[in-house]
């Protein structure tokens, strides 16, 4: 968005119009088209031409979604519930209430795959849903931690689908997924209740290298989502 140089004031009268007036955090139609506009100005000055031969990926990728359809095509423990309603619709996740809920993930490639988790996060801290320790069926693969919780600070809540790298796969086999809730005892009721993890889908992309995998298991915000829910329970 363009910010010109004006009287705070002023500025804000001018500006208000392109945040949506519920929130003043997403955009507004008008703001949505300042934005297009500006893309289109930069691609016009910079003699973007449209390319049209999309190639395959190189190395094959999975990926799968039950957030907007609540439609899931993998083994799971748990409960498939919608758990908000928005313009656009339901929500849906896979809710993770116990310690005997699962996920089943195969790797179809003949190489190894590094595996990413979709779930529900919400900020600013602490989250309404739990810190979560993935452990796996298969021995060598070490339980990682999942954060659920949006960093972003801008002073408003925002309730959010994170996705973050959590093991790599090894080729042509199955591996169980089981999850704990490692904030038992020290969690605190949104809204007089306390909310399960939620996972909303997941992917299988190429295997990345060593330095890629130590930095971003250890960044919760990588690979974030900027999908987001009006509903809060």
């Amino acid at each position: 968005l363009p910010m010109p140089r004006a009287d705070p004031r002023k500025l804000i009268i001018e500006t208000a119009k392109w945040f949506n007036p519920d929130d003043w955090h997403h955009l507004s139609a008008e703001g949505h088209a300042v934005v297009a506009r500006g893309i289109q100005d930069i691609l016009l000055k910079r003699h973007v031409t449209r390319e049209d031969n999309v190639q395959p990926w190189k190395h094959g990728d999975l990926c799968a979604s039950w957030f907007a359809t609540g439609a899931c095509d993998v083994t799971h423990g748990g409960k498939m519930k919608a758990f908000a309603n928005s313009k656009k619709g339901q929500k849906w996740s896979l809710e993770i209430a116990s310690s005997d809920d699962f996920l089943e993930i195969i790797n179809p490639f003949d190489e190894p795959r590094q595996l990413h988790l979709s779930y529900m996060a919400s900020g600013p801290p602490p989250s309404i849903y739990p810190k979560t320790r993935v452990h796996f069926n298969k021995p060598g693969l070490e339980p990682i931690d999942i954060d659920p919780t949006s960093y972003i600070q801008d002073g408003h809540f925002v309730h959010i689908v994170q996705t973050m790298p959590v093991v790599v796969l090894p080729p042509l086999e199955k591996i169980i997924l089981h999850f704990e809730d490692v904030d038992k005892g020290n969690r605190i009721p949104y809204k007089g209740e306390l909310h399960p993890f939620r996972l909303t889908g997941y992917a299988i992309t190429s295997h990345q290298d060593e330095s890629f995998r130590e930095v971003n298991s250890n960044t919760f915000l990588d690979f974030s989502s900027s999908i987001e829910s009006s509903g809060h329970g």
